[in-house]
């Protein structure tokens, strides 16, 4: 099985990044719609902070991978009504909005703070637009002030019972995509923070592996069933942690944590007959759900080739192999009517849910597909040398 950047490259740019920049994009009350149908019709629903966010960030790098185009006008179009429509105090966002932008949903989790904070990474990057972090800085007062966990990283709320790992995931990545561009103490000292955290207290010792949710001790919590691990998780963190190892310069306690992470995702996680990960497991490996989400095959993707270029990684040739599978398996979503759009949940019986393409997923797509450009781009260089 080959690994080639063309083709994926090819989808992006010629059919989903017009679709998505023009069709997705809310010409008459801003913003971008939260998903478009598989007629290719956009969606009169409320549109999430999340979304919002992910296309910013989507745009951002799509004037990477494609120069020239509208991408900086729909970044900035994009941080304009996420400001104006989300932000409801500083360091504050609302859930959603109604289509129109109006309120929609008052609670501000976490979560959505996450994919601010990396949207506005981005922005700033491609506007070169610094007046963007005095915004980002907001929500990392309104975090450290309001909602610090005093055992390490962030509750929800007051009455919050658990503490839940994918927020923390996606402040971690915010924090290295502010750190990237930044000189400001705050960044190191989040990405530090988060990054130590879960290495000492998200991992478990025996099995390497993330739950979802924790108690306030940190211990892995359950809602009547095993604590659930989700295989693309255990892929997007090894991939943010070999991130955060590039930058600290320090791989000697990431190197062993990534590769129990990894290993994990693909010995339990990987469905041999369909070709994809699945959604979710128990600690000890059993499937708990079979189903199999779009983006978990984004995160593998992303995670073999980090791996890959890992400079004490042994089986390069291997690990190219598994991204080959994961590419296989992702370009399986991709396979619609309309080319552009994609399905985002496969079932047990391997037959696709019939439903519109969500916008946040865009996000994961984009991410997966420079992964991928990057690193063939870097081995043509090393060839040519």
């Amino acid at each position: 099985m080959k690994l080639s950047a063309n083709i994926s490259k090819d989808w992006l740019l010629h059919h989903a990044a017009p679709l998505w920049s023009t069709v997705g994009v809310d010409d008459v009350n801003g913003g971008f719609y939260d998903a478009i149908g598989q007629d290719g019709a956009p969606l009169a629903v409320p549109k999430r902070c999340r979304t919002i966010a992910r296309q910013i960030y989507s745009f951002a790098l799509l004037s990477q991978l494609q120069p020239g185009g509208p991408w900086p006008r729909l970044v900035k179009s994009g941080c304009d009504f996420l400001v104006d429509r989300y932000r409801t105090r500083q360091g504050e966002y609302r859930n959603s909005v109604d289509i129109q932008g109006r309120p929609h949903d008052e609670g501000c989790f976490n979560y959505e703070l996450a994919f601010v904070l990396l949207a506005l990474a981005h922005a700033a990057h491609v506007l070169e637009n610094r007046a963007l972090e005095d915004l980002a800085f907001e929500i990392y007062d309104f975090l450290a002030r309001g909602r610090a966990h005093p055992a390490g990283g962030y509750i929800e709320g007051t009455d919050q019972a658990y503490l839940l790992a994918n927020p923390h995931m996606h402040l971690f990545e915010a924090a290295l995509a502010w750190r990237e561009i930044s000189n400001a103490p705050c960044w190191k000292l989040m990405s530090d923070s988060l990054g130590t955290n879960c290495l000492d207290r998200m991992i478990d010792r025996e099995n390497g592996t993330i739950c979802e949710h924790y108690n306030r001790q940190w211990e892995p919590a359950s809602f009547g069933v095993a604590p659930l691990v989700e295989p693309g998780h255990q892929f997007e963190w090894a991939w943010l942690l070999l991130r955060w190892a590039v930058l600290t310069g320090e791989s000697s306690r990431v190197e062993p944590a990534v590769t129990r992470l990894y290993q994990f995702g693909m010995t339990f996680g990987v469905d041999p007959e369909r070709g994809v990960a699945v959604a979710g497991l128990s600690p000890s490996g059993a499937v708990q759900d079979p189903s199999a989400r779009l983006w978990a095959q984004a995160e593998w993707l992303k995670a073999a080739l980090a791996l890959a270029k890992a400079p004490w990684q042994l089986r390069r040739q291997s690990l190219e192999e598994d991204a080959a599978r994961a590419w296989a398996g992702l370009s399986r979503y991709l396979e619609t009517a309309i080319p552009g759009l994609w399905f985002d949940i496969l079932k047990e019986d391997n037959s696709f849910v019939d439903e519109p393409a969500r916008a946040s997923s865009l996000y994961h797509i984009v991410g997966a597909i420079d992964a991928l450009t990057e690193y063939a781009d870097q081995a043509a260089a090393h060839a040519g040398q």
